[in-house]
């Protein structure tokens, strides 16, 4: 089962059913005499040779397993092909006729739409024209324009070519960012999202079309990236992130790009990128309106603006209150903008919150500070949990009492905890779960505030200490 690309005429051949097998369909496309009713003598084929193997093998996988066929081949002409030549060769096997030609259909046509060929005819009056498209110029053709910038040139576009950008979310903002990202030339573009389109998705995501209802966005997505620009490198990662795999997912590239529509990924990618030392740059909108923030290493970070997290039903979503298309379009684009900048050394958003009102028109920055008491990027203090404000501690936090056996037993704490003195805190990090906080309690909150600021300078960053200790809480109100 494969995809290939032949230089001249496909020669006859043929692949062998198996006995089980009832149906061989074979496919063959040939080079003909006219052209919309102008002679044509010969056909000219080119070919972005990397990406239509890699794009032509990936359609061959789909149509086996979208059609349970037994064996499947295609087969595609390069060069310059005389009247009658074969230029273009489907063949598949099946148990089934149904399941055969519906695989057929689908390799033609999808390799006529997504595998990166161009045909130029030549008529019989000495005229040539290329036809459904033309080859891409070189790369120095293809960015012409905007090296004229003197902001950009040739090292500039050098800059771009190296630089690698994980997009997370290829929704409503994703499509403007990655549109903007390809076209300029950046050189390695990640598309991470586990979602499939939905038709409720089109009027804002505009790198989709109808008839791609039901099918994964980054695999939509990276067809797309790869066809608007050859030249570039484009990685799919069809997961959902979350803090188990954050740090793997986002290894590999310099820039993040934060186009989600929830708390909890943003937080999520924040936390990893200060931890890492990541460039983080982070959309998000509400009806007409949105913000763009970038989180550089040594701070200001998400949490200097919101030490936690807000709850999921603190803002309504998309399904709940509408969004207008163009909305995630321009804050897309000025994400894209923020990190084309940056990329070329540009002045960005450092430090400030870009806030944008597009139905009264407004665009306004607020300078963000470092946090003291920021649990990432802060002096060191650790954020501590008030017991005593009702539904303060969240509902899915371990409570750890670090206190001796005889402090326990004189004063027992008044809610479910585990007993593990502070000396055998290295047991914790063997059944670490990194999706639960972590509240240590110790008589008077000293001790576990120390250890809580040991175990973060470490890595375990949902790790809190209980204010005041056992002994602020002698009537806890939970």
């Amino acid at each position: 089962m494969s995809f290939s690309i032949v230089n001249g005429a496909l020669q006859n051949s043929s692949l062998s059913p198996d006995e089980e097998d009832g149906a061989t369909i074979t496919f063959l496309g040939t080079v003909r005499n006219h052209n919309l009713g102008k002679p044509v003598e010969a056909l000219e084929y080119e070919a972005y040779e990397a990406l239509a193997l890699a794009e032509g093998n990936r359609i061959i996988e789909e149509a086996r397993t979208r059609f349970d066929v037994s064996n499947i081949c295609c087969e595609h002409s390069v060069g310059l092909l005389k009247i009658g030549d074969i230029v273009f060769r489907v063949q598949v096997v099946s148990q089934h006729r149904d399941a055969a030609f519906a695989a057929c259909r689908y390799v033609v046509d999808e390799v006529k739409r997504r595998v990166p060929i161009w045909k130029r005819e030549h008529y019989a009056d000495g005229s040539t024209e290329w036809v459904m498209g033309s080859p891409p110029a070189d790369s120095a053709g293809y960015y012409e324009r905007q090296k004229r910038l003197p902001q950009i040139g040739e090292q500039g576009q050098a800059k771009f070519a190296s630089a690698r950008v994980l997009v997370v979310g290829a929704g409503g903002l994703g499509c403007a960012v990655l549109q903007y990202l390809a076209a300029a030339g950046v050189g390695k573009i990640g598309i991470c999202d586990p979602d499939n389109l939905e038709l409720s998705n089109l009027h804002r995501q505009t790198l989709y079309e109808t008839c791609q209802v039901g099918r994964s966005k980054t695999e939509l997505a990276a067809i797309r990236l790869r066809s608007l620009n050859p030249q570039i490198q484009v990685i799919e990662h069809r997961a959902r992130l979350t803090n188990k795999n954050v740090e793997s997912l986002i290894d590999g590239y310099d820039w993040i790009l934060d186009c989600g529509d929830n708390f909890e990924l943003s937080f999520t990618l924040n936390d990893a990128c200060v931890r890492l030392g990541k460039t983080l740059i982070a959309a998000s909108i509400y009806q007409f309106e949105g913000h763009v923030f970038m989180v550089r290493p040594n701070g200001p970070c998400l949490r200097c603006l919101w030490e936690q997290m807000p709850t999921p039903d603190c803002v309504s979503n998309c399904a709940e209150v509408g969004v207008l298309g163009v909305v995630p379009g321009v804050l897309g684009s000025l994400q894209a903008s923020e990190t084309i900048k940056d990329v070329l050394g540009l002045p960005t958003l450092d430090g400030e919150l870009l806030m944008v009102g597009l139905l009264p028109n407004t665009m306004q920055t607020l300078r963000v500070r470092v946090s003291p008491s920021c649990p990432n990027c802060g002096s060191g203090e650790v954020r501590e949990f008030d017991w005593l404000v009702r539904g303060s501690l969240p509902s899915d936090a371990v409570v750890i009492d670090i206190r001796e056996q005889q402090e326990s037993d004189l004063a027992p704490l008044q809610v479910d905890s585990v007993r593990l003195p502070a000396d055998d805190l290295g047991a914790l990090a063997a059944g670490w779960d990194a999706e639960r906080n972590y509240i240590l309690v110790c008589e008077k909150g000293i001790r576990s505030a120390a250890v809580a600021r040991s175990l973060r300078s470490q890595g375990y960053l949902n790790v809190f200490s209980l204010a005041g200790g056992r002994s602020a809480c002698a009537e806890p109100k939970l």
